[in-house]
């Protein structure tokens, strides 16, 4: 109960850094923290003040009440919701009213729409208010990053492709306290039980890379369709991205195409995204064992493998494609390979193969797995 305090109490301490008048910040951890200022006059003595504006659903636990000016709140008056609070002479004050707010978070949903050599990233956010609480034009920002609370599960909402031409779009982002903000401009409104979707980025990512892998989840039979796109500004980007479901989409002679869909972590700043588009139909392989011998040197049992990948390309261009290998063993040593490679780890092996349009290309390699007995 006292971590449980000390979280809740650390929640509105980010939110006393940033804002100072109505606002709501709202976690992916289906919580938010809603604040409001209330200026008082109060008498010399004790002063009972009403906080009618705060609903009486509100936890007891979930309320906290601060004086600007160092007058001394005396007890807060629950469930009633009012404060005794003591003056030294007749004054002024302000009253920062925080609240925690169960029952409110935001997901993210983004969508790639592919153009030649260019993707248009757009990403909107799902605001689900299953709280007691309406909100009226306030200020509202959304936190970024993992709390050390329970996580109830994410909403997701379908959206419709934006097909004209994007002016980039990019979020203000703060950093607090080793998390990230997002600032939503403007005031907005969200009554209980509303789901409210809200354009996040909108802007044309350059350079994307596309790449045919064999070998993804060790599937040895379907080469996928991966992309990888640079999270920094002179590619158009250069903002944390949050995670979720991302929505694939291409132009075809005019026609907006659904391509697949895949989910994606956090991306912090200046780190690649990488999304899973799907098995490309046009791409065939078949792996075959060649010859394997084994043999007993000391301590060691030593096994030579000889393994052949044929890849079909139905295409019309060529392509390059990665073959990922997992060669289990203790120590694995290529010995030949008709193709370039690179070591990933002790056991992943990146061979690349290229495979002209219409044809076939065999990628021959022979290593040695050394295994203590």
């Amino acid at each position: 109960m006292k971590y449980k305090l000390f979280i809740l109490i650390f929640l509105i301490f980010i939110i006393t850094t940033v804002f100072s008048q109505t606002s709501l910040v709202v976690y992916q951890q289906n919580i938010g923290v809603f604040s409001f200022d209330k200026e008082v006059e109060l008498k010399k003595g004790l002063n009972f003040v009403s906080l009618e504006e705060v609903g009486g659903s509100v936890s007891y636990n979930n309320l906290f009440v601060l004086s600007t000016f160092g007058n001394t709140i005396r007890e807060i008056v629950y469930p009633s919701l009012g404060v005794w609070i003591e003056a030294k002479e007749d004054t002024k004050d302000i009253l920062k009213i925080y609240i925690i707010v169960p029952n409110i978070k935001w997901s993210s949903n983004h969508m790639f729409l592919i153009d030649g050599n260019k993707i248009r990233f757009f990403t909107e956010v799902i605001i689900q208010n299953s709280s007691d609480m309406n909100f009226q034009k306030v200020k509202m920002a959304l936190l970024l990053g993992s709390l050390s609370m329970e996580r109830d599960s994410y909403g997701v909402s379908k959206m419709s492709p934006l097909l004209a031409e994007a002016t980039p779009s990019l979020p203000e982002v703060e950093s607090i306290e080793g998390y990230k903000l997002f600032e939503i401009p403007g005031e907005w409104s969200i009554s209980r039980g509303a789901i409210k979707l809200i354009p996040l980025i909108d802007t044309v990512v350059e350079d994307p890379i596309k790449r045919y892998v064999l070998g993804y989840m060790r599937n040895m039979k379907n080469v996928y369709i991966l992309w990888n796109i640079e999270n920094k500004k002179e590619k158009g980007l250069g903002i944390p991205i949050p995670s979720g479901k991302v929505n694939i989409f291409t132009m075809e002679n005019g026609r907006v195409v659904f391509l697949g869909s895949a989910n994606i972590s956090d991306v912090s700043e200046g780190e690649k995204i990488e999304v899973v588009q799907g098995q490309d139909f046009d791409l065939t392989s078949e792996r075959r064992i060649l010859e394997e011998k084994k043999r007993i040197e000391g301590k060691y049992e030593i096994t030579e493998r000889s393994v052949s990948i044929i890849i079909k390309n139905a295409k019309k261009e060529k392509v390059l494609v990665e073959v990922w290998e997992y060669i289990s063993g203790d120590e694995i040593e290529i010995k030949s390979s008709n193709f370039r490679y690179e070591k990933i780890d002790k056991n992943n092996f990146r061979f690349y193969v290229e495979v002209e349009p219409g044809k076939s290309a065999v990628l021959n390699y022979t290593c040695s797995i050394r295994n203590l007995r």
